[in-house]
């Protein structure tokens, strides 16, 4: 047999040195992947926020006023909630028709449970959900139930002020809390309850006060909570009196408090801390937040939470401000 009809085939050493190499190579690559996809899903929810911005500065040009953390209160109903503010600015995020299904005072049945309401809730709306989001918050219905309806989650939430003394503020401490009941309503943010609020009543800046941000986090091994377990229907407002009895309280998370950043996460307790549950996301190292002139910040976990408080304040006259 001649020695040219020979051939050298590779030995299983030299297999499995090649195999080795490839592994190294895809193990280095992955994490570059990994934070390429990250930044790119990064981008498209700062985008979102812009949109959101932009339908809320709309809202503002045409009323005068951004529209109300919950579109009215129920008088008659201790169960159900108002519709919320993610509703209002549907015609100014390209959502008309939407908006024209929905149900607004005076009629009766404007509540988000009443049957005119209640089926749009599983309205996937992708201008609402955060791409790095858990599936199982943003890619199916949440635990939002309403006589077997499930609602999606909105993963932005709207800024109701702080939930602490803010030293920089005049005076100091000067932040306020209507009631004490299930978390209570904050006073003090660029969204308040069954209230509009316009740009002259954003005295600190509309630069430096936050509108909406970002409530999508689910587990991190270093942090307190494992989950915000309050995922609610999109078009969920919130109700009710604070001060007043259990019935009557709040009942919803169109607006959030503001509270320690990560790693100091608050959950919801399954009981009586609606509105006193963290902004927070699964981005690494922050989340984005809004702000009232229509821009959008990153705002590390690790942020003065003396700057966190002030940013979150529409007028108490503080100097201290986030950085770039």
């Amino acid at each position: 047999m001649s020695s040219h009809s020979l051939r050298r085939a590779f030995t299983l050493v030299e297999l499995l040195v090649v195999i080795a190499i490839i592994g190294i190579l895809v193990a280095l690559l992955l994490p570059a992947i990994q934070a390429a996809r990250e930044a790119a899903r990064r981008t498209d929810c700062v985008n979102k926020l812009k949109q959101i911005g932009l339908g809320l500065q709309n809202h503002a040009d045409i009323y005068k006023a951004f529209p109300k953390g919950t579109y009215n209160l129920s008088t008659t109903s201790t169960a159900d909630s108002g519709l919320a503010w993610t509703v209002k600015i549907l015609p100014f995020i390209e959502e008309q028709t939407l908006y024209t299904s929905f149900a607004f005072p005076p009629k009766a049945d404007y509540l988000h449970t009443s049957a005119t309401n209640k089926p749009l809730m599983i309205t996937k709306l992708g201008a609402y959900t955060c791409p790095s989001a858990t599936v199982d918050q943003s890619g199916d219905p949440t635990n939002e139930t309403h006589s077997g309806t499930l609602g999606y989650a909105g993963h932005y939430v709207a800024s109701m002020g702080a939930d602490g003394v803010i030293p920089a503020s005049s005076p100091a401490a000067n932040y306020s809390i209507l009631g004490t009941t299930h978390g209570g309503w904050g006073q003090t943010g660029a969204f308040s309850v069954d209230k509009a609020l316009r740009f002259a009543d954003i005295t600190d800046g509309t630069s430096k006060t936050f509108s909406v941000g970002e409530l999508a986090w689910l587990f991190k091994p270093t942090w307190t909570a494992t989950n915000a377990n309050i995922y609610r229907a999109w078009t969920r407002g919130c109700r009710g009196n604070p001060g007043g009895t259990a019935g009557a309280n709040v009942a919803g998370c169109s607006m959030i408090r503001i509270v320690g950043p990560s790693p100091n996460l608050i959950a919801y307790d399954g009981a009586n801390n609606f509105n006193k549950v963290s902004f927070g996301s699964e981005h690494p190292g922050g989340l984005n937040f809004g702000l009232v002139d229509g821009s959008v910040r990153f705002v590390a976990n690790v942020v003065d939470l003396d700057v966190y408080y002030a940013a979150a304040s529409r007028g108490n006259g503080e100097s201290l401000q986030l950085a770039e």
